[in-house]
């Protein structure tokens, strides 16, 4: 299994707009096995290895399932992303 261009660039963008990386920086997208209801990647930074769970906008299944990705971030994930990359939340995006 690998991931798209799509899927590599969509990942790298969301890991640079949360200060994980900087832009332009690269790192080693892993996708993990599991699951039909997300796209589930090990990013291995400078810094630590991160789990990103994605969701598709159509679940791995043999007939059309198109779900709203709008649930793909938290605000309980987000704070665990601030928490264990040091950052304390403050001025954070909810």
């Amino acid at each position: 299994m690998s991931l798209s261009a799509e899927e590599t660039r969509d990942i790298t963008a969301a890991l640079v707009r949360m200060e994980l990386i900087a832009d332009g920086e690269t790192v080693p997208l892993t996708p993990l096995t599991g699951g039909i209801l997300s796209l589930i990647v090990r990013a291995d930074t400078a810094n630590c290895s991160i789990c990103i769970k994605r969701a598709p906008p159509q679940l791995k299944v043999p007939v059309e399932w198109k779900v709203p990705v709008h649930r793909t971030v938290s605000r309980e994930c987000r704070a665990v992303v601030e928490e264990t990359s040091g950052r304390n939340g403050a001025g954070g995006r909810t």
